[in-house]
């Protein structure tokens, strides 16, 4: 509970000092289990349902998914680990931030879409 008390209550507090906030996450088994959803309940944080893996509400799932379609593209050249790994470095290195702000802008209409934000 440590990352939470000392990371998740200290962006509320600097971020969202009203209170106005939804703590988002993605229904892994520690973030869904019955100790974090205590100590968040005894915290007043309100937490939105969030479809595990859904690509389309995680950003961190969309770029993984960018990733592979490129890698896809060039995996019958990789012949070595140190190759995948220069490979992979460089997709990451062109994705560009602005597609990255793009799905951060877009996000709360696509969590509209799938009823995770009212």
């Amino acid at each position: 509970f440590q990352v939470l008390q000392d990371g998740l209550l200290l962006v509320l507090n600097w971020c969202f000092s009203d209170g106005d906030a939804v703590f988002v996450h993605d229904n892994a088994p520690s973030h869904k289990s019955s100790e974090t959803r205590y100590w968040l309940d005894q915290r007043h944080i309100e937490v939105s349902s969030w479809p595990p893996q859904n690509p389309h509400l995680n950003i961190i799932e969309n770029v993984c998914c960018m990733m592979k379609l490129e890698l896809q593209k060039e995996v019958e050249r990789i012949t070595s680990k140190k190759e995948l790994i220069d490979v992979l470095q460089r997709i990451w290195r062109h994705i560009h931030e602005s597609k990255i702000f793009e799905m951060y802008q877009t996000l709360p209409a696509r969590m509209r879409a799938f009823g995770s934000l009212e």
